[in-house]
């Protein structure tokens, strides 16, 4: 066992430096002549950079009015891509993208992005590359597939309510987040989890997954009233708590990626009541939104009587229609019930849901 997870380490270590060195991007310069169709296969956790030494003094040839207008107004990949010529956000179809960045340098423009290590759906979409060749200015196209990885979504919270719902790959997500500032996230051991903020929001701490708030001793056993846990709105208290390594709390490193305003990472398997926390921050400083992730949680300090139970029992559920079971003694009683107000994002099946009696 022991061999095996330094072979595991070692094998992340390889993908950090794998990364950090760029040797794993992928890149599509489309300046290649004779070629009009560039076509790129990626999976998750691939980079993705795209070249192009857009002209911007020519008459534009073949180019329709919706292409003119994506053109004009330098909507260009990968911020922006195309389907069916339709101009759309990246980070909307590609929920969880992360690494945009762009840029000129000697009149040739470089865009890059990181596909999600989560991605539910294969995806299609396309670049346009205007350049010159033999005194005229044509078009290139980039036709880019993503592979879909996982097949459900992940215990994660995604603060991004202007985004549509069904891009989203967290069981929390299109939540107004002028109203819930709450997330909380129950994983199991291995899964995948994931903070993504909203546009002008911060991940805090600085390196969250790797560093993460957990309360301070003096707060640690603060009565769990069940109002105040579940209360969506509640506000963040940054002097009850402090910044702690992860490896303290699981007694190993995780492998976080992500920018400093999405995050990813693989919880361990664990037997310890787990509980950490990130937020996203306002630019400005002015809203704090909070990511709290529990793992073996116990119960009982919530459920003292069956009306407590029965309370608590509400509040377990997501904002997918679920099966919510309650038992009292061997008596049993299971109802469908869908709720949008919050809260808790970890999605439980029919065998999944915690007795609680």
């Amino acid at each position: 066992m022991f061999r095996v997870r330094n072979a595991i380490v070692r094998i992340f270590a390889i993908l950090v430096i794998c990364v950090k060195q760029d040797l794993c991007k992928k890149h599509v310069d489309l300046t290649s002549a004779n070629k009009t169709t560039f076509l790129l296969n990626v999976a998750p956790g691939d980079t993705v950079v795209f070249t192009c030494p857009y002209n911007f003094n020519k008459e534009m040839n073949n180019m329709c009015a919706k292409e003119r207008q994506h053109f004009e107004k330098r909507q260009f990949c990968f911020e922006n891509i195309l389907i069916n010529r339709n101009v759309l956000a990246l980070r909307d179809y590609v929920r969880g993208a992360y690494n945009l960045v762009s840029g000129y340098v000697n009149n040739v423009y470089t865009a890059e992005f990181t596909v999600p290590p989560v991605t539910l759906m294969n995806r299609h979409f396309e670049c346009y590359c205007y350049i010159e060749e033999n005194n005229n200015v044509v078009r290139k196209i980039l036709k880019v597939h993503i592979s879909k990885g996982m097949v459900r979504k992940i215990p994660g919270c995604d603060f991004n309510d202007d985004l549509r719902e069904s891009t989203a790959i967290t069981t929390f997500s299109n939540m107004n987040h002028s109203v819930v500032k709450v997330c909380d996230s129950y994983p199991k051991g291995g899964d995948t989890i994931a903070l993504l903020c909203p546009l002008n929001y911060t991940i805090k701490p600085e390196g969250c997954f790797s560093k993460v708030y957990v309360k301070k001793e003096d707060f640690e056993n603060e009565k769990n009233k069940l109002e105040e846990r579940f209360n969506v709105s509640r506000k963040w208290e940054e002097e009850k708590y402090k910044i702690v390594d992860i490896e303290t709390i699981f007694k190993e490193p995780l492998v976080t990626e992500g920018d400093e305003s999405s995050k990813f990472t693989k919880v361990p398997v664990t037997s310890e009541e787990i509980s950490f926390t990130c937020i996203c921050q306002a630019n400005n400083g002015s809203d704090n939104l909070m990511m709290n992730v529990y793992m073996n949680e116990d119960y009982d300090k919530f459920v003292k009587t069956k009306n407590d139970k029965a309370e608590y029992s509400k509040h377990v559920s997501s904002s997918t229609v679920v099966k919510e079971t309650i038992e009292y003694g061997g008596k049993r009683d299971t109802k469908k019930k869908k709720n949008f107000a919050l809260l808790n994002i970890h999605i439980w099946g029919t065998k999944d849901v915690p007795k609680v009696g």
